[in-house]
Order: C-alpha cells, then sequence, then structure tokens
C-alpha cells in the first residue's frame, strides 16, 4: 500500500542523495586530479627521454619480462645491435665470463642495483670495449617491474688507467732497480776510493774529512778514524800556505803543483798534487776534493837523468869531433885508429883498447893496441882465429861480451888465457860486422876487477861504430879511387864513341845528300821517260831502271831512319792533320804498282774517324807506306785493303792482304832488324829486312803497338794503334745521296763492300753485283739511278761489257765508270758520264760523280776525275823553284810544269830573292844546301818580308838525318819534302798551302 511517507523517511533520502553528490564530485575531483598528474607524467616523462637521447652514455629499459622496450642512439650505436623488442640476452652474451659479468646478471634475476666495469665484445668488428654498466630494477606497487641499464663506454679512460698502472708499476721497478743499482754504485766506488793507487781525500766546507783513500791514510801513515776531524788535526805539519789554497778552491778555483817538498815526521817528499771543488745536488759547492803522488823516486831519477844526459852530450860532442877527424880522407890508417883508441881508453878510464880486424883468410889483425898506462900503441900483432876459436865463436852468437872479472863462468877460456898473460882482470868485448858477418873485434881490458855499466855498454857500441864507419871510409876511398879511374876510361871511351857517332852521322848526312841528288835525277826522268811514247823494249828498260831506283831508295831510306830510331833522334810532330787526305796520298803513291801487279788496292776509312786529328801524320804515313808496301810485295793476287778505324782516342790502321801470309814458325823473327820471314824470300822479293823492324819502332816512339795476324792459306793482316787526338770540326753533311738507287757491278767482293758500305752512308739504295750476267738481271728487274761499274782489263770485252751493259735498260741508266789506269786512251762510251782511276784514294771525286747524276748535270766532259789524276792540276800558280842542281832543276821545272804551273828557276838564295824583288809568286820550293846563300838563310830574309801564309815556302832536301825538318820549321819554312821528287808530293804541297779556284783540294 502506497501513501504518504512519513517524514522520517524523507530525511533519508535528503541524506542518500547528498552523499551521492558528495561521491560524484569526489569521483570528478579525483579524476582530475588523476589526469593532472598523468599529463604531468607524460610531460616529465618526454623531458627525460629527450635528455637521454641527447646523452653520449647509453640506456634502455627492460620490462618485466626481460626484453627491450627502449634505448637511446648512444647505446645503439656503441653496440651496434637491434635490441628494441628484443631479449635483453643479445646484449649480455657479448659480455667476457668475469665475475662481474655473472654480478650483473644476478643482479637483474634478483631485482637488486649493480654498477660494475665489464669487458664487452662488438659483434660487427670483434672489437673489445671497456663498458661501465649500472642497473637501477623498476617496481610497480611493490612489484618487480624490470630495470633501467645504463651503459657508459670508458674504454679510453680504461686504457689510460692500465697504461698509467703498467707506468706507475715500471716506475716502482726502476726506482728498485736504480736503488739498488746506486749501492751498488757506492760500493764501487767505495771500493775504487780505498784501493786507487792516487792518494784522494774528500774535506767539507770546514775542511772535515768526509772521505779518503786507502792510499791517503798509508801515504800519510793515517787510520779511518779520521774522519770527520779537520784537516789542521789531522796534519798539523801543514804551513799557513794551504789555507789560502783551501779558499780559492771552495770559491771555484782549480789549485795544483807538479812536485812540492812536503816535511814530515817521516821525512821529506816531493809530491804532486791538486785541489778542486765539489759541489752538492744543488750545485752549491760543498767541499774541496784532493789529489796526491808522491813523485819523490821521479824526482830523484830526473836529476839522475839530467846528469846523465849532461855526460852523454859531452860524450857524444866527442864522438861527433872524432867522425869528423876518422872519416877524412886526409887522415891515414894509423892516425885515425891512434885518435879511437886514445879517445875512448880516456873516456872509460881503461888501461887497454885495441882494435883487430880479420881478413880474407882468417887472420885476426891489430890495427891498434892501445896502453894508456904508457901510451903505446902496437899494431904488429896478427892471430889466427882459430886461437880464439871459443871467444869468436861467442861473440858470433851474440854482439857484445862484458866480464866483470876473469872468474865470471861465462868467460872463455882461450880468452882467460890471454888476459892472464897480459896481466888483465875485466874485459868486455863488441863484435864488429859487416852485412851481417863478424868483420872484427873492438876490446876494453882492465887491470882490476870492473863492473861494467850500462852506460860504459852504451859507450863501447858507439865507438864500434866509429870503428866501422873508419873501416868503411877506408873501402870507399879505395872504392872511390877504382871508380874514378874508371869512369876516367869510360869518359875516354864515351869520347871515342862521340866521336866515332859524329864520324857516323856525318857519313850518313852525306851518303843520304849525295846519292839522292843523282837519285832524284834518276828516277824523276825515268817516271817522265815512262810517261812519254815509248815502244815494248824501251818501256820495260825505263821500268828496271825506275824500279832499280827506288829499291835503291828504299835502302836507303830504311838505313836512314833505322840510324835515327837506334839514336834516340827521331823527333815526333804534334799537328793537326787530315787521315784521308794523308792515308789517301800513300794509295795514291801506291796505285801504280797495285795496277801493275793487278790487285785490287782498297782503303775503308770508317765514318767513326774524325776528319783531322793531332800527331805526326809523316811517321804514320811511313808505316802505313811500309805496311802497304810490303802487302803488295808479297801479294800476288787478289787484293790489299787499308782500313782505318777510331776506338777511344787512338787511330786503329789495319792492313790486310790475300798473300803468302807468314807461318807461325816465322812469326818471332818478323819485326828483328835485317830479318825477313826466312832468307829465301829476301832473296826472292828483296829488300832490307828493316821495314817491319823501323814500323815497329816508329809506332812504339809514338805511344802505340803493332802486331800480326797471318794465316799461311789466307794472308796476313797488320795492326797497329796509335795516340790520336780528335780536333774540333764542323758536322759533315748527312746523308747527300738520299733517295738515290746505285746499281754496282764489282766483281772483287773486298772493293765492292767498301763501295757498298759508303754508298750507304751516304743514304743511296744499293744493289751490289759480281758480274755482268746478274747487273744486268737487276737493270732488267728494277730502275736505277745510276750504275757503278768497274771496267774490264781487257780491250776488247771492254768494249762488248759497255754495249751489253747499256743494252741492259731502257732507257739507258747513266754509268760511272770504274778505270783500270788512267793513262788509257780511251773514246768516248754512251752513257758513260764520269770516269775515276782505281784504287779510289778518296770518296769526294765519287760523291761527285754521283751528284752530278742525280742533279741531271753531264760529267762526261771531264774525262778521268781531277781528283784521282795527277794531271787535273790545272791553274795558273806562279812558282819559284830555288835548286843549284841543274839536273834536280830541270826535273822538278818540268814536272811542275805538267801540272800546269809558270815556274822561275833560280840557282841560290841570292839569286831568288833577287827575283822575289822583281816579280810576284804563289809558292816557293826551297833548296836547303846551295852556294853564296843557302836556303836556310834565303827563307828567313824571306820571312822578314811575307808570312808563311802570304809565300808559303816548301824545303827540297835530299838531307833526310834526324833534326832535319826541325831545322826547316825554325828558319820559317812550311813544310819538307825529301828528294827524290815525286810528282804527287809535289801536288799534295801545293793543294795544301795554295788556294785556287777551280782546284780540288
Amino acid at each position: 500500500m502506497i501513501g504518504p511517507q512519513p517524514a522520517k523517511w524523507d530525511g533519508a533520502m535528503h541524506h542518500l542523495v547528498l552523499i551521492i553528490h558528495v561521491l560524484l564530485f569526489g569521483l570528478t575531483v579525483w579524476a582530475v586530479i588523476r589526469r593532472y598528474r598523468r599529463a604531468q607524467y607524460e610531460d616529465q616523462r618526454e623531458r627525460w627521454v629527450s635528455v637521454l637521447q641527447r646523452t653520449s652514455t647509453g640506456a634502455m629499459s627492460v620490462n618485466a619480462r626481460g626484453i627491450v622496450d627502449w634505448c637511446n642512439p648512444a647505446l645503439a650505436q656503441i653496440t651496434g645491435l637491434p635490441l628494441v623488442g628484443n631479449d635483453l640476452s643479445l646484449f649480455l652474451a657479448h659480455l667476457e665470463k668475469t665475475p662481474a659479468a655473472e654480478g650483473v646478471c644476478a643482479a637483474l634475476t634478483n631485482h637488486t642495483p649493480v654498477r660494475a666495469s665489464l669487458a664487452w665484445t662488438r659483434p660487427d668488428d670483434g672489437e673489445q670495449l671497456r663498458l661501465l654498466v649500472e642497473v637501477q630494477p623498476l617496481s610497480r606497487k611493490g612489484r618487480p617491474n624490470g630495470a633501467v641499464l645504463v651503459v657508459d663506454d670508458h674504454t679510453r679512460e680504461f686504457e689510460m688507467y692500465e697504461e698509467i698502472d703498467r707506468a706507475r708499476l715500471q716506475m716502482h721497478t726502476r726506482e728498485f732497480e736504480m736503488s739498488d743499482e746506486i749501492d751498488r754504485a757506492r760500493l764501487q766506488l767505495h771500493a775504487f776510493v780505498q784501493h786507487a793507487p792516487a792518494a784522494m781525500a774528500m774535506l767539507d766546507r770546514e775542511l772535515r774529512y768526509v772521505a779518503c783513500s786507502g792510499r791517503w791514510l798509508s801515504d800519510f801513515d793515517l787510520d779511518a778514524s779520521i774522519i770527520g776531524r779537520t784537516q789542521s788535526e789531522v796534519l798539523p805539519a801543514l804551513t799557513d800556505g794551504w789555507t789560502e789554497v783551501y779558499a780559492r778552491c771552495l770559491e771555484g778555483g782549480i789549485e795544483r803543483r807538479e812536485a812540492e817538498l812536503y816535511e814530515s815526521e817521516t821525512g821529506a817528499r816531493y809530491l804532486q798534487w791538486e785541489v778542486r771543488p765539489w759541489e752538492e745536488l744543488d750545485g752549491r759547492i760543498g767541499g774541496v776534493l784532493l789529489l796526491a803522488t808522491d813523485v819523490t823516486a821521479q824526482v830523484h831519477e830526473t836529476v839522475t837523468l839530467e846528469h846523465r844526459n849532461d855526460m852523454l852530450a859531452h860524450r857524444n860532442t866527442l864522438l861527433v869531433g872524432l867522425l869528423g877527424d876518422i872519416t877524412s880522407p886526409l887522415t891515414s890508417d894509423a892516425d885515425a885508429y891512434h885518435k879511437l883508441t886514445e879517445s875512448f881508453a880516456d873516456m872509460l878510464k881503461a888501461d887497454q883498447v885495441g882494435v883487430w880486424i880479420k881478413g880474407s883468410d882468417g887472420v885476426l889483425a891489430c890495427r891498434d893496441l892501445y896502453l894508456r898506462s904508457d901510451h903505446s900503441h902496437d899494431a904488429t900483432r896478427a892471430i889466427p882465429s882459430q886461437t880464439y876459436r871459443e871467444y869468436l865463436g861467442r861473440l858470433e852468437a851474440q854482439p857484445m861480451l862484458a866480464l866483470d872479472s876473469l872468474d865470471d863462468p861465462g868467460c872463455p877460456t882461450d880468452l882467460r888465457a890471454a888476459l892472464e898473460a897480459e896481466g888483465m882482470a875485466a874485459h868486455m868485448s863488441v863484435a864488429l860486422r859487416r852485412q851481417g858477418k863478424l868483420m872484427g873485434v873492438l876490446c876494453i881490458n882492465q887491470r882490476s876487477p870492473r863492473q861494467w855499466t850500462l852506460d860504459d855498454q852504451s859507450a863501447v857500441s858507439s865507438f864500434a861504430t866509429l870503428v866501422r864507419l873508419r873501416h868503411e871510409s877506408a873501402r870507399r876511398l879505395i872504392a872511390e879511387q877504382a871508380l874514378r879511374e874508371r869512369m876516367d876510361q869510360l869518359d875516354e871511351a864515351r869520347r871515342r864513341a862521340e866521336s866515332a857517332d859524329r864520324a857516323k852521322s856525318e857519313f850518313l848526312a852525306t851518303m843520304s845528300h849525295e846519292i839522292r841528288t843523282p837519285m832524284n835525277g834518276i828516277i824523276g826522268f825515268a817516271n817522265l821517260l815512262l810517261q812519254s811514247r815509248l815502244d815494248a823494249e824501251q818501256h820495260g828498260f825505263a821500268s828496271m831502271i825506275h824500279s832499280s831506283a827506288e829499291a835503291l831508295l828504299t835502302i836507303i831510306n830504311d838505313i836512314l831512319d833505322f840510324s835515327k830510331i837506334e839514336s834516340g833522334k827521331l823527333m815526333l810532330e804534334n799537328i793537326a792533320w787530315n787521315v784521308r787526305e794523308t792515308l789517301g796520298d800513300v794509295v795514291d803513291l801506291l796505285a801504280p804498282r797495285a795496277r801493275e801487279q793487278r790487285l785490287s788496292l782498297i782503303i775503308d776509312v770508317s765514318e767513326r774517324v774524325p776528319e783531322r786529328v793531332r800527331g805526326d801524320p809523316g811517321r804514320v804515313r811511313q808505316v802505313v807506306l811500309n805496311l802497304v808496301g810490303n802487302a803488295l810485295k808479297f801479294t800476288e793476287k787478289g787484293h790489299v785493303a787499308l782500313r782505318v778505324d777510331w776506338a777511344g782516342e787512338r787511330l786503329r790502321v789495319r792492313v790486310e792482304d790475300t798473300g803468302m801470309g807468314v807461318p807461325d814458325q816465322l812469326r818471332p823473327y818478323l819485326f828483328t832488324r835485317f830479318r825477313q820471314a826466312d832468307g829465301s824470300t829476301t832473296r826472292r822479293f828483296g829488300g832490307t829486312g828493316l821495314g817491319l823492324s823501323i814500323s815497329r819502332g816508329l809506332v812504339e816512339r809514338m805511344g802505340g803497338v803493332i802486331d800480326l795476324e797471318s794465316n799461311s792459306s789466307q794472308g796476313s793482316c797488320f795492326t797497329f794503334s796509335v795516340p790520336a787526338g780528335a780536333e774540333l770540326q764542323e758536322a759533315p753533311v748527312e746523308r747527300p745521296l738520299e733517295g738515290m738507287s746505285v746499281l754496282v757491278l764489282e766483281p772483287e767482293l773486298a772493293v765492292r763492300e767498301v763501295l757498298t758500305r759508303q754508298l750507304w752512308r751516304w743514304g743511296a739504295r744499293v744493289d751490289a753485283t759480281n758480274s755482268l750476267h746478274e747487273a744486268k738481271d737487276a737493270l732488267a728487274g728494277a730502275r736505277f739511278d745510276a750504275v757503278l761499274a768497274a771496267e774490264p782489263a781487257d780491250a776488247q770485252e771492254r768494249l762488248n761489257f759497255f754495249g751489253m751493259l747499256a743494252a741492259a735498260a731502257s732507257p739507258p741508266v747513266p754509268t760511272v765508270l770504274l778505270a783500270n789506269s788512267a793513262l788509257r786512251d780511251s773514246v768516248p762510251v754512251p752513257g758513260v758520264v764520269a770516269t775515276l782511276v782505281k784504287p779510289l784514294s778518296r770518296m769526294g771525286p765519287l760523291l761527285e760523280a754521283l751528284r752530278g747524276v742525280l742533279t741531271s748535270s753531264s760529267a762526261s766532259s771531264r774525262g778521268v776525275a781531277g781528283a784521282t789524276r795527277l794531271a787535273s792540276w790545272v791553274g795558273p800558280v806562279r812558282v819559284l823553284l830555288v835548286e843549284d842542281n841543274l839536273v834536280n832543276q830541270r826535273l822538278a821545272q818540268h814536272l811542275l810544269q805538267k801540272l800546269g804551273c809558270t815556274v822561275t828557276c833560280a840557282g841560290n838564295g841570292l839569286e831568288a830573292l833577287q827575283v822575289l824583288d822583281q816579280q810576284t809568286f804563289d809558292f816557293v820550293f826551297m833548296d836547303c844546301h846551295m852556294p853564296e846563300l843557302d836556303g836556310y838563310e834565303a827563307t828567313r830574309c824571306i820571312r822578314k818580308r811575307w808570312s808563311a801564309e802570304a809565300l808559303p815556302v816548301v824545303a827540297l832536301t835530299a838531307d833526310a838525318m834526324a833534326g832535319q825538318r826541325e831545322r826547316c820549321l825554325a828558319a820559317g819554312m812550311n813544310d819538307l819534302l825529301t828528294k827524290p821528287l815525286r810528282q804527287l808530293e809535289l801536288v799534295s804541297a801545293l793543294r795544301r798551302y795554295v788556294r785556287l779556284p777551280g782546284v780540288a783540294a
């Protein structure tokens, strides 16, 4: 039943509503407060997370299940592991198993805080880190709720602390070691000071003893109780001067004395001492050091030595005076020995002094026996050495014998008997030796026993030296007298030899002049006769005259050259000369012989050879002329090659031939004078046998060597090399025939190789053949700019040769002919643009001929090339010929006129000077020996008006003796030609000193 409620019920409801409202309000307030606190917590949490994100210390949080729910970047960088979301064991697995690591793991399990330094290995690179790990457990409502781990990488700090610990340990170890070393050094120093051989003491600033050596105690008769006592208490005998010494040393000075007298209770002594300051560790002077040495014995010895030196000086003065007396040639033997024995006896106060000399017969002859008591001398005694066999045997074994008395056990029996007979009681003797052998004895005897001192023995040795000097002086005087007599004999023999040598030289000079003068006419006119038109028989007779005269001239030249070399009068030049021109002259000179024997004469000069070198061209030319002439003489067929090379400032020359060779058993005699390979060869080929001997002498005088390579079946090869300095020269034109194609036709292999090599050097392309058949094939298969062809020897074969060669190519190829003779009469041949005469002594004409072909200029009008023909010298050269012999004058005039010269003759030097006043000349040939005014004086007069360049003067002389060339040059002449004259030598002289347009150099 529902009805109105009582008032009590209303009040209860009112209270209930009020309570509900209060509860609702309280809940609202709690919610607001909780929300505020949560917001405050979140804000604070974000702030801490932001701080931990930026810190360099690693941090992470682990939930209650051991899962890492957060870590900062620093920890991720330290570990290099993806920790968030993974179990904490991922981090703990890399810890080194140590008690500290186990403690951390236990703290995580037991939810207790811990802090430990752990070794942790980074998994990515294996680097071991030292981490400081701190664990703080978390709880919620009193229950464990995970943990926070703070990880700090203190690897560097840990290593630094370890290094500090190691350094500290080493320092402590070193301190212990140093302490031991200091103790050991202290003990060593103490032992050193105690046992030092010098007296040393150490005093402080109050002059109290700090330390001292054992020697100090013993020298000054002290004991160890002095330590701590003052110097004045220990040594009261010291003078007041020592106080001043100590004061100066305590100020830093050093005091020393060499020998100072010290008076003590034990007696007077001489001390050598030094006092110097010693310093504390802070640098302050702590006291003084005393060093003292007892030099009493040394002082006494010095005094004794000075006294002894005075005595020795007096003795030496006496010995020097005696030395001058006894070695004087004015002093006789008897006087010299008298002075020696008397002076010696007086100096030593000896009773008897004797000198005995052993003769070749073994007898001891007495030179002087001096008795001091009555001043008597005896030189009449002589004793056979057998009488004193034991005594002399003792002196053979030892240099000196000193007997203080005859009772000495070392006294020889035979000597004791002799001394007793003389009444002597002491003896000393010294052996006199010459070249190690006993030559005599110096004896000193005393009537009473005597102790021989070292000074006595030294004096005896000195006097023994004087005796030896006197004996040697006498021997030397005798030898000098004999030497003077021998020298007088030698001087007389030398004068006779010089007189004979002068006579020989005068004879050779006369022979040279007197024989060469008519020989000049014979050879010159025979040569001119051979160049004229003669029938066969006349030509043969003229050839015999010419060859006989040349052979005689060779003999004369060999004898004269050999005489110069043997007498040492051969003079060498050191001038600049052209290698190719000089050796080309040799080839030109010997070319007629080679053509006559139908031999190929080849000259091959390497491109390495300088154009001009320094040396003696005349002597090199003479050696080459001898060697090439010999090669031609002993070669019957084939070729002779002259090859020249350059190596290390030396000119190397080889002369090869295809002749008979030299057997090995005869080679040792090859360079011997007056010898050839054998006697039969000399008879067969003629000659003096001096050529090779002269060549060797010339080469060796020039500082070179000469040798032979020979094969009896393949010919000979002579080689020599001489020093030759290269002259500065312009660089040659490079490859003047570049691009030109040349066909070489030459049957002789050696000639073909030389031509081919030279054409290659000039830049030409070369095809070499040895027969006309090969040449025709080459011309048919290729195009050539020129043909260089050797002329056949037979005239008919020559005509066919040119026809076949011209028909081999279309159009015809220009041909340069290598002719066998410059004097043959030949009609011009179509296609032949130039003719060169073999042998090619110079390559210049060949180059000019090929250049003419290359430039399409006609060279056929030149005929035989001028550089290879003597008659090619054409020019208005005005020559003054000064010659007193009409035959020689006519010959030289004819030779020069054939060369195109205008010749004016004069009979002597006076006429020459008169002609020079009236006419102008380009050149003078001057004879040396002429009446009225000779060539030397005439040249001196010429040089007063004309220089050597303005008017060259070349001597013509038949005098080939040593010094002739130097005499001519000293007179002002440019050069010298030796008679008999040769046309080639005249040409060379004119080319060398005259410059004319159109004349080949």
